[in-house]
């Protein structure tokens, strides 16, 4: 009879062990597949690792909680969403996933091989610049700067064809202030640019002429403002001499004129 009552408790017990570690498990994901959650949007993605490695290039709209000081921000987590974590080259991420996991966190992927591997395969990493002007004047031409989130308080200019793309338009911001010598934010001098998914922002500043936010100027072309949100206490966009650009899907306030378009 204790024979069997003992064989019945351990049954229960590796039925019971087996439950858990169902419900404790996550998921190891290829990066693959972690592109998939990523632009489909389906999962919020973690990253783990320390400030300088995120701002050295992270994955778009990746929020940042390093594995360290994860157990005391599990509130800005919430349970119910499906958490893709990654770190450099995977032994961190495993440690996040299993910790979010212990503490009830049932939808966790962890992405084997990590950044290291997701940018071995190709895929856009954004950066957090020091100066985005300074990554201008260092690209090669016809190369891509994917832009990190912040704020970057600099005056630009575009010199030579480059697609400048921010990481999200609502937290990746230039922002300048007008003065006599520099009444723009952003001056594109140079054709085959194309700017896309930022906040730019300009104000008088000391300029007796008021700012502007983007200008393009001379006789080049085929430049691209697209999906950005502008504005100005002056001017948003101005063309002038210029043909055969395009402004499309942009958010436009200011102060006196939206877009001028003078011999263009």
């Amino acid at each position: 009879m204790k024979a069997c009552v003992y064989v019945f408790a351990l049954a229960l017990l590796l039925s019971t062990l087996g439950c858990v570690s169902l419900v404790d498990a996550y998921t190891d994901v290829t990066v693959a597949q972690a592109r998939i959650m990523v632009d489909s949007n389906s999962a919020v993605t973690l990253d783990v690792r320390s400030q300088s490695e995120y701002d050295s290039g992270h994955i778009r709209n990746a929020k940042l909680i390093p594995v360290t000081d994860l157990q005391g921000r599990l509130n800005e987590l919430d349970k119910n969403d499906s958490i893709l974590v990654y770190c450099l080259g995977g032994g961190r991420s495993k440690t996040a996933s299993q910790l979010l996991t212990d503490n009830g966190f049932e939808h966790v992927s962890n992405m084997l091989g990590g950044i290291s591997a997701w940018t071995a395969a190709g895929y856009p990493v954004y950066v957090r610049y020091a100066s985005i002007q300074q990554a201008i004047n260092g690209a090669t031409s016809n190369t891509t700067l994917l832009v990190g989130s912040g704020t970057y308080a600099e005056n630009l200019l575009v010199s030579k064809p480059l697609e400048l793309v921010g990481e999200n338009r609502n937290t990746t911001v230039i922002s300048a202030n007008a003065n006599e010598s520099e009444r723009c934010t952003v001056v594109i001098n140079a054709s085959n640019v194309q700017m896309r998914e930022f906040t730019i922002q300009s104000s008088n500043g000391s300029s007796v002429l008021g700012s502007v936010t983007i200008r393009i100027a001379r006789p080049y072309i085929n430049n691209t403002i697209s999906n950005n949100r502008i504005s100005s206490d002056c001017s948003g966009i101005e063309i002038f001499n210029s043909t055969r650009n395009t402004i499309d899907g942009n958010d436009i306030e200011s102060g006196r004129q939206g877009i001028i378009l003078d011999s263009a």
